[in-house]
């Protein structure tokens, strides 16, 4: 059996990618694992974002973080631009945070 992408039976996202299920004289299945979603970890803090995360979080996970008052991903005052949201990738890094500049 192979796992999705994302998923492995280690959680790593380097190995543990399939496994041999089989089935015994009896006619049960052997060899079963459960898949587990990569682990990213835990992710780093960002700058000018009051917003912490301090628990490892898997694929495909979604944070949000708000901005400190006074900055935004776009250098707008638009309330739209005051936050953002990363996402734990399948190879267990996270997407990129955007910029943050003052207002």
């Amino acid at each position: 059996m192979s796992a999705d992408i994302g998923y492995s039976v280690t959680a790593s996202p380097s190995e543990g990618f399939s496994f041999v299920l089989s089935v015994t004289p009896e006619g049960t299945y052997e060899g079963l694992e459960a898949f587990l979603p990569v682990n990213c970890g835990t992710p780093s803090r960002v700058e000018n974002s009051p917003t912490r995360y301090d628990t490892k979080v898997g694929f495909p996970d979604l944070l949000n973080y708000d901005c400190t008052k006074g900055y935004s991903v776009d250098k707008t005052a638009a309330e739209s631009a005051a936050s953002f949201t990363i996402q734990c990738e399948a190879d267990g890094s996270f997407s990129k945070v955007p910029g943050l500049a003052h207002v």
